[in-house]
């Protein structure tokens, strides 16, 4: 799995998955990511921000639909459309899994439902995102 989480562009310490728990082709993706590391490089934060969990469930989803439908190309990127997102609590730096399911899946495109859960089982985020993939010809990240 540690080859899965290299296609991610994003790299420790922005990488928020750890490892794949399990994934069912059509049905799901679990993935684990513990927060704990990373909680030095946020002042020291007591709650952990919402925007790492929803990055964490948007890095999954990468990963579901790269599984779905095939390995991204040579300077292909992987975008975050849109995002639904309903924040049920608040967590301190734990461990969390990342629950990936699809809504529809459309070629490179596809609508997902995901949610968070902290290590006791507790529900903290629950969102619906579109994920896409697009040519990295340069364009708004050229030099």
């Amino acid at each position: 799995m540690e080859e899965l989480l290299s296609r991610l562009p994003q790299q420790p310490p922005f990488r928020f998955v750890d490892r794949i728990i399990e994934y069912v082709p059509h049905r799901y993706m679990i993935s684990r990511f513990d927060s704990q590391p990373l909680q030095k490089l946020f002042g020291g934060l007591s709650e952990i921000p919402f925007t790492i969990l929803i990055e964490a469930l948007a890095q999954t989803s990468v990963l579901f639909i790269d599984m779905e439908v095939g390995r991204l190309s040579e300077g292909e990127l992987p975008l975050l459309g849109k995002i639904e997102c309903q924040m049920l609590a608040i967590s301190n730096w734990t461990s969390f899994l990342c629950h990936v399911s699809p809504i529809r899946v459309l070629a490179k495109r596809a609508m997902l439902r995901g949610e968070v859960f902290d290590e006791s089982g507790r529900l903290i985020v629950s969102v619906e995102l579109a994920v896409a993939v697009t040519e990295g010809d340069g364009g708004v990240f050229a030099n």
